[in-house]
């Protein structure tokens, strides 16, 4: 059984740590946006135009693939695949209240499973603002950098950490 007040610090730290996380991804999408359009103005067309005209169609290509996995991504992220037979852990720095059953372990565990597949999610969505600074920096057109970042937004917004999908992994945790 998982008390209520492990509960409610377990869930807070956690969903702290993710929007931590989250956060500083989607700051670098907006940094991937400077960084593009400036070089792109000042340094203009890095390709050469045969180059350009060959990259470009498969950069977009693995931007798409990209997009596509990040989104599939996201059925790894449910309480049905954070909740495994996890062993138990030892409790994250910064968490108050000591864990004192099997199933609140397992609920840290869970936790730390849900963050590193948050994780590779968001780097999956930012790596799309990479590949439109590439395309920038490469064809001088700040165009691309922006238009991948908006893309690469939508996605972290697709994957926003939330409150009710912490709290769903921390209650399909078994109690025994």
């Amino acid at each position: 059984m998982i008390r209520p007040t492990f509960r409610q610090t377990l869930v807070a730290h956690a969903l702290r740590t993710l929007r931590v996380i989250w956060g500083a991804m989607a700051v670098a999408v907006f940094v991937d946006v400077a960084i593009g359009v400036l070089v792109a103005l000042r340094l203009g067309r890095v390709f050469s135009s045969d180059i350009a005209a060959t990259a470009t169609p498969a950069l977009y290509a693995i931007a798409v693939a990209v997009a596509i996995l990040a989104a599939w991504w996201r059925r790894l992220l449910g309480p049905e695949r954070c909740v495994l037979e996890a062993p138990a852990v030892e409790p994250p720095a910064g968490l108050n209240v000591a864990p004192e059953t099997d199933a609140e372990r397992r609920a840290i565990a869970a936790l730390a499973r849900f963050r590193g597949s948050s994780i590779i999610a968001w780097a999956l969505c930012e790596s799309v603002a990479v590949i439109g600074l590439v395309l920038s920096i490469g064809t001088g057109d700040p165009r691309y950098v922006t238009g991948l970042a908006a893309a690469s937004l939508v996605l972290l917004a697709y994957h926003v950490p939330s409150r009710r999908r912490v709290e769903a992994i921390v209650a399909a945790v078994p109690a025994g």
